[in-house]
C-alpha cells in the first residue's frame, strides 16, 4: 500500500511539475495584460481602502473597470495582489489595459504590456491551479474505475496542449478548471458520505469556482441538481437535502463575499453582468465571426475538442506579433501533446469517449450515483460547450477536456477488461 502511495504520488507530482515548468515561455495573450490592469481592485481595496472604487454604479467613475470588474472573476485579483505586493509591485507597477485596436508596438510604447516581473508573477501564481485540477482528476477517475484509468486520465490531461497553454498564461482558466474539478471531486466525497465536513468543502469550493469564472456555473448546475436528487434517496431526506442547500447557500455567501462589486447593488450588478456578457459575444460574433448554423458548431467542437491543436490566438495579425514565441514554445518539450492530432485519431478519441460513458454506467463496483454524477456533469459539458459555444475560440471549449479524459480512460479500461475475459 506503501509503494503505491509513493508511485501515485510521484506520477502527480511529475505531471503538476511538467505544466508549471513551460509556464515561463507561453505566448503572450492580450488578455494577460487586461486582467492585470484590473488588478489595481486589489489596491483600491486594501491599500487605498476605498470601497467606492469597487462599487457597481449606474454612472461609474471609470466605465472601462467597471466592465471589466462585472465580467470577470474575483479569485485571480485577490490570489495576483497577495502575491505581486509581496513582491513590491504596487499599483504603479500595473500596465494600462490593452488596446486591442493597435499592434503590438503601439501597446509597448504607451505601457499597455506588462513587465516581465508582473507577467511571471502573475503566471507562476495562478498556474498550479491548473496542477490542482490535474490532481482532483485523478482521484474523480480512481473512484470511478481504479488507479488505472486515473493514470490515463491525468496523462490526457497534462499532455493536453490547449488545456498547457491557456493554463500557463496568466488568465483565469487555471482557476476555473482546477475549482470545478475540485468541485466535482467534493460532490463524489458528498455522496459516498453526505457528511456536515463535505458539505462545507462543496460549498467552499463551489463558491471559488463561480467566483474564478463565470462559466464554472455549467458545473455547479449538475453537481447540485444530482446531489439534491440523490438526497431524496436517503433515508433521512430532509437532514440531507438541508445538507446540500447548506451546501448551495455557502456557494452563493462566498461569491457574494468575494465580489465587492456586487455588495451595495446585488440586483443592478447582477443585471448588468447579464448585459455585458450578452453585448460582448454579440461584438465578439460580429468582430470575428460566429457559427453561421448547427452543423458549422459541430465541426467547430469536433476540431476544438477532438483534434485540438492549441489556438495560440484568436485575433489573425496576432501571428506576426508572437510567432517568435510560438516558436520557440512548440521547439520545447513542455508545448504537450495533441492525443486526437488528426482525423483518424479523433476519430479513435471520441470512440473510446462513448465507450467510456457506456462503461461508467455498468461498473457495478462503484455507486451508482457516483457514475451518474460523473456522466451527467461530463455530458452537461459536451451539451452546453457545443450548444452554447458562438464562435470558435479555443478558450470556451477547456472544461470538455477534462471530461474526455475521464470518458477516454473508462473507455480504455473497459476494452482492457474484455480482452483478459476474452483469453
Amino acid at each position: 500500500m506503501k509503494r503505491i502511495f509513493l508511485l501515485d504520488t510521484l506520477w502527480l507530482i511529475t505531471l503538476c511539475a511538467y505544466i508549471i515548468i513551460g509556464t515561463s515561455i507561453a505566448p503572450f495573450h492580450g488578455d494577460e495584460s487586461t486582467l492585470l490592469f484590473m488588478n489595481r481592485d486589489y489596491d483600491y481595496q486594501f491599500t487605498q481602502r476605498d470601497l467606492s472604487l469597487i462599487y457597481f454604479a449606474d454612472s461609474p467613475l471609470n466605465q472601462t473597470e467597471q466592465e471589466l470588474r462585472l465580467l470577470n472573476g474575483t479569485v485571480y485579483k485577490y490570489l495576483v495582489g497577495f502575491f505581486r505586493t509581496l513582491r513590491a509591485i504596487g499599483q504603479d507597477g500595473l500596465n494600462d489595459f490593452w488596446d486591442w485596436g493597435r499592434d503590438i508596438a503601439y501597446n509597448r510604447d504607451t505601457n499597455r504590456y506588462p513587465s516581465d516581473d508582473l507577467l511571471m508573477t502573475a503566471r507562476h501564481v495562478i498556474v498550479p491551479f491548473l496542477a490542482l485540477g490535474i490532481i482532483a482528476l485523478f482521484f474523480i477517475t480512481k473512484n470511478l474505475g481504479g488507479r488505472f484509468p486515473a493514470y490515463l486520465a491525468t496523462a490526457y490531461f497534462a499532455l493536453n496542449p490547449p488545456l498547457l497553454l491557456n493554463g500557463r498564461r496568466a488568465m483565469m482558466e487555471s482557476l476555473l478548471i482546477g475549482f470545478c474539478l475540485l468541485t466535482l471531486l467534493c460532490a463524489v466525497w458528498w455522496i459516498k458520505r453526505p457528511s456536515w465536513r463535505n458539505t462545507l468543502f462543496l460549498g467552499i469550493t463551489g463558491g471559488l469556482a463561480i467566483s474564478s469564472k463565470h462559466p464554472a456555473l455549467f458545473t455547479l448546475i449538475p453537481v447540485f441538481a444530482v446531489a439534491g436528487l440523490f438526497s431524496l434517496t436517503q433515508r433521512n431526506k430532509l437532514l440531507t437535502m438541508g445538507k446540500i442547500i447548506t451546501s448551495g447557500i455557502i456557494v452563493i455567501a462566498l461569491f457574494f463575499a468575494l465580489n465587492v462589486a456586487w455588495w451595495n447593488n446585488p440586483i443592478g450588478a447582477g443585471s448588468e453582468v447579464l448585459r455585458l456578457r450578452g453585448d460582448l459575444l454579440a461584438v465578439q460574433i460580429d468582430i470575428f465571426g460566429g457559427y453561421t448554423d448547427f452543423g458549422d458548431q459541430l465541426r467547430g467542437f469536433w476540431e476544438q475538442v477532438f483534434i485540438a491543436h492549441p489556438q495560440f490566438y484568436e485575433v489573425a495579425n496576432w501571428g506576426a506579433y508572437i510567432g517568435d514565441q510560438i516558436a520557440t514554445y512548440e521547439s520545447s518539450l513542455w508545448d504537450g501533446v495533441a492525443l486526437g492530432g488528426n482525423t483518424i485519431l479523433g476519430v479513435i478519441i471520441a470512440l473510446l469517449t462513448a465507450i467510456g460513458i457506456w462503461a461508467c454506467m455498468r461498473i457495478i463496483t462503484t455507486p451508482l450515483w457516483v457514475r451518474w454524477l460523473v456522466v451527467i456533469w461530463g455530458i452537461f459539458q459536451f451539451i452546453t460547450t457545443l450548444l452554447l459555444t458562438p464562435l470558435e475560440w479555443q478558450r470556451y471549449y477547456l472544461m470538455v477536456y477534462p471530461a474526455i479524459g475521464i470518458f477516454a480512460s473508462m473507455g480504455i479500461l473497459w476494452l482492457k477488461n474484455r480482452v483478459i475475459r476474452a483469453d
